[in-house]
């Protein structure tokens, strides 16, 4: 009985772990959402890169870098009901390469690095590396591109070192339209993510040498619509289910629903205004409520508003806060907590 009760401890601290993971890395998306937005175009460059850039265009190349650092403050870290405040510091280098091969094909590899330190909390400190690459072709006389990637993503945290993982994300898409003023595109993916401190056990209860990973499937859609070159309204629409090669965590498989409107408003050449809002629904397979016995459902709520002021032709300041709201049936997942953060990025 002992035994039972430890293998059972196991598995439900390793899950907390991996939930906990999973809500320290909001930072980060505020960050890589600030460096889609405001990577520079040639004519932003320093004067120094400039040759450089233009050598390597006449090669087909075209190579941009991003750097940022930004002071936060989270005011429930974890994620959960006890709401544990603390301050961050956060710095990410970034760089973007393009290869046209021809008119009609290129290749497009995005690459980046982010640190974030907790002043207290920090068992929440993490280091992300990251690469997509992603291939595209124009079809039907340029009228749609039909895309592949694949994205490459490995988390260390220092101190939890149990929740360090790497993860692994292969899409497909077909897209239309270039914001002109419309755009569509139809996507797939697949991520398989591993832990790499965690493994399975057997039926029997004895540990293997399988890493605990988790598996997830989606297809969407997303699109976009230009409005007198000043307002971006963009949305996107997800349906898929997450699962584990752990058979003691197929209590938490489930399917997922995720709804994503944006929109960016260029009030000037230098100011920039950003919202959005993201609902995700998960319905858990065979997980039953601690309070009514009824299956787990999770309605999640994320509201995001931003502004980016641009100093020069390189660099720009940018503030935004993000509110988290997680509504559910068990009374564990129940939280609700706001970012803050202020930062200053240059792109070359």
């Amino acid at each position: 009985m002992k035994a039972k009760k430890a293998l059972i401890l196991a598995v439900v601290l390793s899950f907390v772990a991996i939930a906990n993971c999973m809500a320290q890395v909001t930072a980060g998306e505020i960050m890589q959402d600030i460096k889609n937005f405001i990577w520079s175009t040639d004519e932003k460059v320093a004067k120094f890169v400039r040759p450089v850039k233009e050598g390597l265009k006449e090669k087909r190349l075209d190579v941009d870098f991003f750097a940022g650092m930004s002071q936060g403050f989270d005011n429930n870290v974890n994620l959960d009901p006890e709401r544990r405040k603390d301050g961050f510091f956060e710095v990410t280098l970034g760089a973007d390469l393009g290869y046209a091969y021809s008119d009609d094909l290129r290749l497009m590899s995005d690459s980046m690095i982010t640190e974030l330190l907790y002043y207290n909390a920090n068992e929440s400190n993490f280091l992300d590396l990251s690469n997509k690459t992603t291939i595209e072709l124009d079809i039907w006389d340029d009228a749609a591109a039909l895309g592949g990637s694949y994205a490459f993503n490995t988390a260390f945290f220092p101190v939890d070192k149990d929740a360090s993982y790497t993860a692994h994300k292969i899409g497909t898409y077909l897209k239309t339209g270039n914001y002109d003023p419309f755009y569509h595109k139809l996507k797939y993916d697949f991520s398989y993510k591993n832990y790499h401190k965690y493994r399975t056990r057997r039926h029997s209860g004895i540990k293997s040498e399988t890493e605990v990973g988790i598996v997830n499937n989606s297809v969407g859609h997303e699109g976009g619509w230009l409005l007198f070159d000043m307002v971006l309204l963009k949305n996107l629409t997800e349906f898929g289910r997450s699962s584990s090669n752990y058979y003691f965590m197929h209590y938490y498989d489930y399917w997922f629903f995720k709804l994503k409107p944006s929109i960016v408003l260029f009030a000037t050449d230098e100011l920039s205004l950003t919202s959005s809002f993201q609902y995700t629904k998960k319905d858990y397979d065979d997980r039953t409520s601690s309070e009514d016995d009824e299956h787990v459902y999770d309605d999640n709520y994320r509201l995001n508003f931003g502004l980016i002021y641009r100093i020069t032709k390189s660099c720009s300041l940018s503030g935004n806060y993000s509110y988290r709201d997680n509504r559910s049936n068990e009374p564990l997942q129940k939280y609700a907590g706001s970012v803050w953060t202020l930062g200053v990025y240059y792109t070359f």
